[in-house]
């Protein structure tokens, strides 16, 4: 029965009342994680009021959509959506209550926070007891109870931003209760979660940026969680964290404030998932319909190539002495992403008695002291990682870009002009560099290509030794 899917599984367990407590087993063994999503809270109830899953459960995945994609000319319209996906009653998702507008009134006078409003949820997911982890994401990462699936997530958002409210169709009336009937943001629940249920978590990790975080404000967040600004949150068991970057303005506050929430962090993670692969597609069709003679489309890289989310390396945030051992940036674009090499410089230097790993994956450091030097810049933080008296192991991997073996793009275009070249730190400009650069540079210090990546962390540790 292990080989089935939990779908199958879950049929046996309701239809056969002897296999029940196979079937039983069978899923507490697979299904450690929960999916929590507006659409599936009735079900979510039900997991929780079964003891069976009391303890199994070691991880809370919040679902949901942080900002929209590129859809063309749509796009400038688009990342101006406010996603308000959770209703201002629980009865609203469980059973489909419709509540009167003078009904939402008098609750939007008498702010009830979260917890109060969601009281039966909040209650439900406190008796998890196994639970360790917590994670927002837009898709499933893996078997678990109460799936949505990344199609039905980003359908449910696009039908509740706020924009699209106050702007789209439909009577009036309907758009005014819809806009006073979905209030929340997953940013609210997220910080809710965190801030009231007693969890003792190892492990946060935030797949994607946060959105609507402009309510999330450490000065004045009672009307959301219903506490004084001056709790804090309550993760101080977390001892690895992970940030996705850039997001919205005030995402990286966010990102600061958890930092300083997490006392006992040995692991720190940053992922950079830059909007860039986005932009060719979008480059492409407005490419094919300037050659269709439809007019001119102006849009600016600004638009999509940000990097304000990486100031949260700015100001190197202060850990407790010897606790942070472990530090990773990842980048997930097709391209690896360029980023300032004064911020990372700054956060390795404040950390380099205690660091004992490090891991820097699809990302470069191009910019330095307001200049555009890739080798300055990568020099700079090769020897601030050779300085570490504790580093145990060191990893900075780059691809090499172009075409043997196949192109990286998928339209003729991109590839006439774009293959081979990476993007530096610099937006203003939006300069490109060839890989000549990398050749020279891995050439200068011995490192040598493998499998189509440098590994400039080797020759950190090969001069360590």
């Amino acid at each position: 029965m292990d080989h089935l899917p939990i779908s199958d599984v879950l049929s046996l367990r309701r239809s056969c009342k002897d296999l029940k407590p196979h079937c039983t087993k069978v899923m507490q063994k697979k299904c450690v994680r929960l999916y929590l999503h507006p659409t599936r809270l009735k079900d979510v109830l039900e997991v929780c009021e079964s003891s069976d899953f009391a303890v199994s459960i070691e991880e809370i995945v919040l679902l949901g959509q942080s900002h929209p994609g590129i859809n063309g000319d749509e796009f400038v319209e688009q990342q101006h959506l406010h996603y308000r996906t959770w209703p201002q009653f629980l009865a609203c998702a469980t059973d489909g209550y419709r509540p009167t507008y003078r009904e939402l009134l008098l609750a939007e006078e008498k702010a009830d926070p979260i917890p109060v409003l969601y009281e039966p949820l909040f209650s439900a997911l406190a008796r998890l007891t196994g639970v360790c982890r917590f994670s927002y994401a837009c898709r499933p990462n893996g078997s678990g109870l109460c799936q949505v699936s990344e199609r039905d997530i980003a359908a449910y958002s696009n039908a509740h931003a706020g924009r699209r409210h106050s702007l789209g169709g439909g009577h009036p009336v309907d758009i005014l209760l819809t806009r006073k009937t979905y209030r929340w943001s997953d940013a609210d629940m997220a910080i809710c979660l965190l801030d009231s249920i007693p969890w003792p978590l190892t492990h946060i990790a935030f797949h994607q940026p946060l959105p609507l975080c402009d309510r999330i404000n450490w000065d004045r967040r009672e009307a959301v969680v219903g506490r004084t600004s001056d709790a804090r949150l309550n993760i101080n068991s977390t001892t690895s964290l992970t940030l996705t970057v850039p997001g919205n303005d005030k995402w990286s506050g966010v990102c600061l404030s958890l930092l300083n929430a997490v006392p006992s962090q040995r692991g720190f993670t940053i992922i950079f998932a830059s909007s860039i692969d986005q932009w060719w597609e979008y480059e492409a069709n407005v490419f094919r319909t300037r050659h269709d003679g439809d007019g001119d489309h102006e849009f600016s890289h600004h638009d999509i190539w940000r990097e304000e989310g990486s100031s949260i390396l700015a100001t190197p945030p202060v850990f407790k002495a010897g606790q942070l051992s472990h530090f990773t940036i990842v980048g997930t674009s097709s391209i690896p992403d360029g980023l300032h090499a004064g911020r990372i410089i700054d956060f390795l230097r404040a950390h380099k008695d205690i660091l004992r790993s490090i891991d820097f994956d699809h990302v470069f450091f191009s910019n330095y002291r307001g200049v555009t030097d890739i080798a300055g810049a990568m020099h700079t933080v090769l020897q601030c990682m050779l300085a570490m008296p504790k580093l145990e192991s060191a990893r900075f991997c780059v691809p090499r870009l172009g075409c043997d073996g196949g192109c990286s793009f998928g339209t003729d275009g991109k590839h006439i002009e774009m293959c081979g070249r990476y993007l530096t730190a610099n937006p203003e400009n939006f300069d490109w560099v060839r890989a000549d650069v990398f050749d020279r540079l891995a050439e200068e210090l011995g490192v040598k290509l493998k499998d189509g990546e440098w590994d400039f962390g080797e020759w950190v540790m090969r001069h360590r030794l």
